[in-house]
């Protein structure tokens, strides 16, 4: 495709220096690079999500309290909570998906862990 797309290129006179400096950057490559900078732009959320997520995980005593919360608030959501790599992209969305569903759920955490102050806020 992209010699094609230089071949039509030359056609029509529209490359500085012919194909020399000519580069075309795999589309799964740009779409990492912009995704990653949408991730940098809700970094505080993530961050949050983490470490309640770390914050939970931690302890089993703390995951049957996050259960109970979860059973109190009425979520029917099956996945459970998991942490992202941060720098798969990839597993920082399907970490913000989990929290999203578990969003009421930290809030009564909150009330059964004293300890705990690290609730998503709504936004």
């Amino acid at each position: 495709m992209v010699t094609k797309l230089i071949e039509w290129l030359l056609e029509k006179d529209a490359l500085v220096c012919n194909e020399k400096i000519f580069q075309v950057r795999c589309a799964a490559h740009t779409f990492d690079l912009v995704v990653q900078d949408g991730i940098k732009e809700i970094s505080d959320v993530n961050d949050k999500n983490r470490k309640s997520i770390k914050y939970i995980k931690a302890s089993p005593a703390r995951c049957k309290i996050f259960d109970r919360a979860v059973h109190h608030v009425k979520v029917t959501y099956e996945k459970k909570l998991c942490l992202d790599v941060p720098t798969r992209w990839n597993s920082t969305l399907l970490m913000l998906n989990v929290a999203l569903q578990y969003k009421e759920a930290f809030g009564h955490f909150q009330e059964l862990d004293h300890h705990y102050h690290l609730t998503p806020t709504k936004d």
